[in-house]
């Protein structure tokens, strides 16, 4: 029996997508949120993401160490308010 989808290797229909700079560093914050490790402090610098960074510190979606930003429980389980804000 063959397979449904197209030949081995190639992408479905609309496999791709050209990012803007500000959509390519939020899909980056997004992505390394969604860690354990969270991500380096100097994320929060990116001017476009302030604003949605300082919110979530302030409703307790995030947390900060010495060089990292992470998601507390409370963000995990509200980190798509915070995900539709920095995009």
């Amino acid at each position: 029996m063959r397979p449904r989808s197209g030949a081995p290797g190639t992408l479905p229909p609309g496999g791709a997508e050209t990012l803007d700079a500000a959509t390519a560093a939020a899909e980056r914050v997004i992505l390394g949120l969604r860690t354990d490790r969270g991500l380096p402090m100097t994320a929060r610098d990116e001017p476009s993401l302030v604003e949605a960074f300082d919110w979530a510190l302030d409703a307790g979606l995030l947390t900060t160490t010495d060089d990292r930003i992470v998601l507390t429980t409370r963000g995990r389980l509200l980190s798509n308010e915070l995900f539709s804000r920095l995009v």
